[in-house]
């Protein structure tokens, strides 16, 4: 297994879900790509996906990748403090007014994300849960004209192939 197939693995899953929804789905490679998203909303909900880091894990050939899961509500929503933001009613994409709030839309992408399972690869850790929470906060930034919500998956995996190879010391 390698992070980029399984970026892409969960993102392939992620989409079809937020789009049914009335989302926008996006993938992000950085943190400059996820701002440059975020500065222009998409008019409706939004889901980031973002790689963060890559790490060595416990053992031989184990590793650990942290995505974020960025939920960013449409355009039009007034500048407050993230607490009157939580029931807020927002246009969909189809014009119709919208109920769902940023903390249910954040808590039903988390619960997609926690449910991820990947029976047919050995190569990933499927100690449940797959998907391990990490911390969330809400992200300001002043280039960015609405009001989001991040939140930290780590998932334990092995690499394709580690070899041993014998090294003589002379």
């Amino acid at each position: 297994m390698t992070a980029e197939r399984l970026l892409n693995a969960i993102a392939a899953y992620l989409r079809p879900l937020v789009e049914a929804e009335g989302g926008v789905f996006a993938l992000s490679a950085t943190v400059d790509e996820t701002l440059s998203l975020l500065a222009h909303s998409a008019g409706r909900f939004r889901v980031v996906l973002q790689w963060q880091q890559e790490r060595q894990g416990g053992c031989r050939g184990a590793r650990e990748m942290t995505v974020l899961v960025i939920v960013q509500m449409g355009s039009g929503v007034p500048s407050a403090a993230p607490g009157d933001l939580l029931s807020v009613q927002r246009l969909s994409g189809g014009g119709a007014y919208t109920d769902a709030s940023l903390m249910r839309r954040a808590s039903e992408v988390c619960a997609w994300v926690l449910g991820i399972h990947f029976p047919a690869h050995a190569d990933v850790s499927q100690d449940w849960p797959v998907m391990q929470p990490g911390r969330y906060y809400w992200l300001h930034d002043r280039n960015v004209p609405t009001v989001q919500r991040a939140h930290e998956f780590t998932i334990a995996y092995a690499q394709d192939v580690v070899t041993v190879s014998a090294v003589s010391i002379a």
